[in-house]
């Protein structure tokens, strides 16, 4: 078993994924088996996460070379996912679900990528076809929003903060040739170490091209608005301004 998800809109449900490629729904107010059982065909599934915004939505991440899997449980069994979401390379170790936002989630994985999609940009003028950064000739997955890139080892946790919109932590492993003196290539804990990044993606990333062209000219018209003249005090005298002029002299 390598990773299990409660559902948050009942506490007795929970949903288990392993090397073996099944899916498993469990309630434990049913005993030790589970209440369901379903085969993707993906091979092994690493991680799951229910959404706690519809919670008939259940995002698996997969083995190497296969994407990541949106399935609908009430047409899980079909083996049909919803969607399907290719951007990385290696095996997709963590994924979460943002609070409060039914369609975002963030991935990330054995490739050193954390990658925040939205599956309700598929179809919409948001979704801006863009160059694959593995193979430029193969368009970029119109699901994705933002690529983190600040890790250099493997994915293996990441989380998004409730408080601040948007926010997302994200830790990875030492890289394999950072330490070379330890047995598995990894941080024995005498050198080296992995990385915590707290980070958040620009909001033109979440906008449709009409909203981000617009957002561009008002930040433009703003930089380029012209200095305003300096207030004069109605009430200031010819007689205040010698006064001051005065005490300059004075004081030079």
């Amino acid at each position: 078993v390598n990773g299990v998800a409660f559902n948050p809109a009942a506490s007795d449900e929970l949903t288990s994924v392993g090397e073996d490629g099944a899916v498993r729904f469990w309630d434990a107010r049913s005993g030790s088996k589970p209440v369901g059982v379903c085969n993707v065909g993906f091979g092994e599934l690493y991680c799951v996460d229910w959404n706690a915004e519809d919670s008939n939505l259940v995002a698996i991440g997969s083995h190497s070379g296969h994407p990541i899997l949106i399935f609908d449980r009430r047409t899980m069994k079909a083996g049909q996912p919803l969607h399907s979401l290719s951007l990385h390379s290696e095996t997709v170790s963590c994924l979460r679900w943002r609070p409060g936002v039914v369609g975002e989630l963030v991935s990330g994985g054995d490739d050193g990528r954390v990658v925040i999609w939205d599956i309700t940009r598929r179809n919409t003028d948001v979704a801006r076809v863009k160059d694959h950064p593995k193979d430029p000739s193969k368009p970029l997955d119109p699901c994705v929003v933002f690529q983190h890139s600040a890790h250099r080892g493997s994915v293996e946790d990441v989380q998004w903060n409730p408080e601040i919109s948007g926010t997302v932590m994200s830790v990875s492993e030492a890289p394999k040739d950072e330490n070379p003196s330890s047995e598995n290539g990894f941080d024995n804990g005498e050198g080296g170490g992995g990385t915590l990044s707290i980070w958040r993606p620009s909001d033109l990333a979440s906008m449709s091209e009409s909203e981000m062209v617009q957002e561009l000219r008002r930040v433009h018209a703003f930089i380029h608005a012209p200095t305003p003249a300096p207030e004069v005090d109605p009430w200031e005298t010819e007689s205040d301004s010698e006064s001051e002029e005065a005490l300059r002299s004075v004081a030079s």
